[in-house]
């Protein structure tokens, strides 16, 4: 160690105090030996040492090399030493109680093993005085090299002041690295959460992290967090490459985010955002009202540990068996007074974890819509175009109704009959009915089944007339050439006439439908007829006398086989006997002056039916030209 220049020092009683306190060890010397006593004594005369060290104030950090502590000098561990003789100092550098270099010999010290960031180093001086008992033969000998000469032992205590005996360390400070020059810990001062991602549970992305002091030239730098690590660290910059599973609660994780290095750490939070939900697709959306949906389920993402679903139709309810984050599942039921329409169909997202719907960054809902479709219940109010016999096909069938849709469907019918329908409404349908001959029951059950929709209640519909009038019926439906298709109501057994009997009427016959064929109860007889044949009767110039009244379309066929729509089949006409040509035309001229120029009743001309053995009378709407 580099050896100070003594100075003598003033006040003998000083001296005295501090000359007992020295430990004096001799050698041989070429002078004689001189004895402790004498040493001693000379010591007082001289005086004794005393030694005050530099402050050590003033180093808060020491600059590091890979192998060197530089910028504390050897000078810096010396001390005054305020003697006449000369007191030596060593010092040696220490790191957490580690000898980590020899004694400080130059302006720098090498170390033991390379250093590093952040630690923290000690400087121990050990201190010496060489005592020198000049030969009383030789007192210029001094000044040279030759002397009895011993150690007394002395170390640093306080950072202000070395006191002569004591004992301690002197802190030197805390080791950093060329470009960190305060040493400071990583601060975050902002973050970007949104740029490159969302922070949405199922989804990856990065988050950005912007501040000071992130890296050190020593010393690594760690990056933490449960969701992910590092892609890039600089000083004021961090990518944290994030993962979070579909699964994982949503909410803030607080101090999730740790930056530290060898100076200290800072934390930010990191948040975990619940998706907006999707419905991608549902089990059935067209509903019949009256009817269970078991096992109905609306399949999407994002609807959360405990989801629920509401309908806007107050005629439907839902009750659940499972629901989670893609699925929901349970019964769903529609009222049969439902009235159908469009149903909005809403899940609303709860979040997972236990915890409410935690919107993402920018925004974000929590429930999701689609849409589905109730049906309500058909139901017929009527059936027409009959009545309708077995064995018959009727091209003019219409069915009203309610709740028919309007999108098409089918239309049962009991016993083996069918509709081909030509046209669909909402609350109308039309069609051909056919109905096997087969067919025994007394009644039709007719039933709409729409598209989407379910099949309506049964409507019955008596199938013909209940008697024999379904036979007589048939028959104008068997003829194709017929235009007119009586009702069972068209039918009577009374007479319209005061003056002619209902069987004087009615000239109908069963098969084989000749004249001596059973004559059918029924008649198709109209009022018109009864009124006008006693109108005629009463100014009639000669006895009347009913030839032929109403015919079955099978008695017409034998009769008139050329006109199938003739006024008898249709309760209009009669034909009434005459026997000459004279009476024939005494009778006709009575009828047109009675009625005028026009009919009715209209009258046939003679041209048409070429004998004068009838007039044949009828009261049709409108007679033809020349009747």
């Amino acid at each position: 160690m580099k050896r100070q220049v003594p100075r003598l020092l003033s006040g003998i009683d000083h001296l005295m105090e501090r000359a007992t306190r020295i430990p004096v060890l001799t050698k041989e010397h070429d002078c004689k030996p001189i004895n402790a006593l004498l040493i001693a004594l000379l010591a007082i005369f001289l005086g004794a040492p005393q030694a005050h060290a530099q402050s050590a104030y003033g180093y808060s950090s020491i600059d590091i090399g890979s192998t060197y502590v530089t910028s504390y000098s050897v000078t810096d561990a010396d001390y005054e030493v305020e003697t006449y003789y000369s007191m030596e100092t060593d010092a040696y550098l220490y790191a957490g109680g580690s000898l980590a270099a020899s004694d400080w010999s130059s302006d720098s010290v090498s170390l033991s093993t390379p250093t590093s960031v952040n630690t923290s180093y000690y400087v121990q001086t050990n201190h010496w005085i060489d005592a020198v008992t000049p030969s009383p033969y030789c007192f210029s000998c001094v000044a040279e090299g030759d002397w009895y000469e011993g150690s007394l032992a002395v170390t640093g205590s306080t950072l202000d002041e070395w006191e002569y005996g004591a004992d301690g360390d002197v802190y030197l400070g805390t080791t950093w690295a060329s470009g960190d020059t305060d040493g400071s810990p990583p601060d975050i001062t902002g973050m970007d959460y949104t740029t490159y991602g969302n922070e949405v549970r199922g989804t990856s992305g990065y988050v950005i992290l912007y501040g000071s002091n992130f890296t050190t030239p020593y010393g690594s730098t760690s990056v933490s967090s449960s969701f992910g690590s590092p892609a890039y660290v600089s000083a004021t910059q961090i990518n944290l490459y994030y993962s979070i599973p579909l699964n994982t609660d949503s909410g803030t994780y607080s101090s999730d985010i740790g930056v530290s290095t060898p100076y200290g750490s800072d934390t930010a939070d990191f948040y975990v955002y619940d998706p907006t939900p999707t419905i991608t697709s549902m089990s059935s959306s067209e509903w019949n009202a009256g009817s269970v949906y078991t096992g109905f389920s609306i399949s999407g993402s994002g609807f959360g540990s405990s989801p629920s679903v509401s309908f806007s139709d107050s005629y439907v309810s839902f009750s659940p068996t499972s629901a989670g984050d893609t699925s929901i599942t349970g019964t769903l039921t529609i009222g049969s007074s439902d009235p159908g329409g469009s149903v909005t169909v809403t899940v609303n997202a709860d979040g997972y974890g236990g915890s409410s719907f935690v919107p993402q960054s920018g925004g974000g809902s929590g429930t999701v819509g689609t849409s589905g479709t109730v049906y309500p219940i058909p139901h017929i109010t009527n059936v027409s175009g009959g009545p309708f016999i077995a064995g018959n096909t009727y091209s003019s069938v219409s069915i009203s109704g309610t709740n028919f849709v309007g999108l098409g469907g089918s239309v049962q019918v009991s016993g083996g009959g069918s509709v081909s329908v030509s046209s669909w409404g909402s609350s109308s349908i039309n069609g051909t009915l056919t109905i096997p001959q087969s067919v025994t029951d007394t009644n039709l059950q007719f039933a709409v089944w729409p598209y989407y929709a379910q099949q309506s209640p049964y409507y019955s519909v008596t199938l013909g007339c209940g008697d024999i009038r379904n036979t007589m019926i048939y028959e104008y439906w068997a003829n194709t050439a017929i235009t007119f298709h009586p009702a069972c109501s068209d039918f009577t057994q009374t007479s319209p006439s005061t003056d002619f009997s209902f069987g004087t009427l009615n000239s109908s016959r069963e098969s084989p439908y000749t004249s001596t064929s059973t004559q059918y109860p029924w008649a198709i007889l109209r009022g018109a007829l009864g009124t006008g044949l006693d109108t005629v009767y009463g100014y009639s110039p000669i006895t009347m006398t009913i030839n032929s009244g109403y015919r079955n379309p099978g008695r017409q066929a034998v009769l008139s086989p050329s006109y199938p729509n003739d006024s008898h089949t249709q309760g209009l006409g009669v034909d009434i006997a005459t026997s000459n040509s004279t009476d024939w035309g005494s009778l006709v001229d009575k009828v047109k002056s009675m009625r005028g120029a026009t009919g009715p009743p209209c009258v046939e001309p003679y041209s048409v039916q070429n004998t004068y053995n009838h007039v044949h009378l009828d009261w049709r709407t409108a007679c033809p030209v020349g009747w």
